[in-house]
């Protein structure tokens, strides 16, 4: 940690460093298309580096806690994330009061990998230091990290969208939704995007799968004209991509240890299965104030969008492997009526 002065009655200015873990940073996307020896020896490296946690103090002093008897919590101001920090933490001496500082956001990726991971820990329930509209805010950038593989600090910039204005743009557009699924289907990148798929929240998770089964639409890329026929095949390969990923991500430890799918004790893939079905919506809340219905309602228009068994092997194959990956998913869940 490198603070300017102990006396924050007398300094404006606070910056906090820190050396995140090298399993954290081996998890991060951005290396995950790197075999696992460069990652791990790419991971070993940076995890000797300091890096800010922290850029500029916006209030000094602020005498009451951080709340809920967490050292640190993550909210928002004006836009900005900011980190509320108790003393102790910050300056490693005694008292109550707390410093609120902004989040040095170059390092986004890796407050997300955090926040995926807190998640996990708890079972995709709520996480207690990040407070609800960062935590909205974080699952939108996490949702546009995996579908455009632009970096996350970007979208902060001060352009003429909003966090969220970018975040309907691509989710509520008609003509993004194919475009979308081809990405996830043919980009040479898909390493990193799967990485990012398997670390969404249900927040994030529940529109997208909304966004891969709206209407597919005719749509070009780089000169290559689609019609809509072949864009629902990108579609329904894209949401079988995201769950055979999901899936195997349970065997490579992105859940925590490896678990077994099981009925009476879900691991994490399972209860992010679930949560992300009953929000499939656009704004990523649940569809109905009956989390059964509502996942009961979108299991259907997810099953119903994949291809039907056919005469054809493609077909066949699609199905039974999107259905094996469900089945596993949905392990702990009574089947839908």
């Amino acid at each position: 940690m490198d603070a300017a002065g102990t006396d924050l009655a007398a300094h404006n200015h606070c910056r906090l460093l820190w050396q995140p873990p090298e399993g954290l940073l081996a998890r991060l996307p951005r290396y995950q298309a790197l075999a696992r020896i460069h990652r791990e020896d790419r991971a070993h490296r940076e995890a000797g580096q300091w890096k800010t946690l922290t850029t500029t103090e916006i209030n000094p002093e602020v005498r009451a806690g951080v709340g809920g008897g967490a050292a640190f919590r993550i909210g928002l101001d004006n836009g900005r994330f900011v980190l509320h920090a108790s003393l102790r933490l910050v300056l490693g001496i005694g008292g109550g009061g707390s410093v609120r500082l902004t989040l040095d956001t170059r390092h986004l990726d890796l407050w997300l990998t955090m926040l995926h991971q807190a998640l996990v820990d708890v079972g995709y329930e709520r996480v207690d230091w990040i407070d609800e509209d960062a935590f909205e805010q974080m699952s939108m950038l996490a949702y546009l990290s995996a579908v455009t593989l632009v970096d996350a600090s970007l979208f902060l910039l001060r352009t003429t969208y909003s966090i969220r204005q970018w975040f309907e743009r691509f989710t509520r557009r008609c003509d993004m939704a194919s475009r979308i699924a081809y990405t996830l289907v043919n980009d040479p990148q898909r390493a990193a995007i799967a990485a990012w798929v398997r670390q969404l929240p249900p927040e994030a998770l529940g529109p997208l799968l909304n966004t891969l089964t709206s209407e597919p639409r005719a749509f070009e890329v780089e000169g290559d004209q689609f019609n809509a026929e072949q864009s629902r095949r990108f579609h329904q390969q894209a949401i079988l991509n995201c769950l055979q990923w999901i899936v195997s991500g349970v065997g490579e430890g992105v859940y925590g240890p490896k678990r077994f799918f099981l009925a009476d004790d879900p691991n994490p893939a399972q209860k992010l299965f679930e949560k992300a079905v009953i929000r499939m919506g656009r704004d990523g809340r649940p569809t109905s104030e009956s989390r059964r219905d509502a996942y009961e309602k979108n299991r259907r228009r997810l099953d119903s969008f994949m291809p039907s068994p056919s005469p054809t092997a493609g077909g066949r194959e699609e199905r039974r492997k999107y259905d094996n990956a469900v089945r596993m998913l949905s392990r702990h869940l009574s089947p839908i009526n």
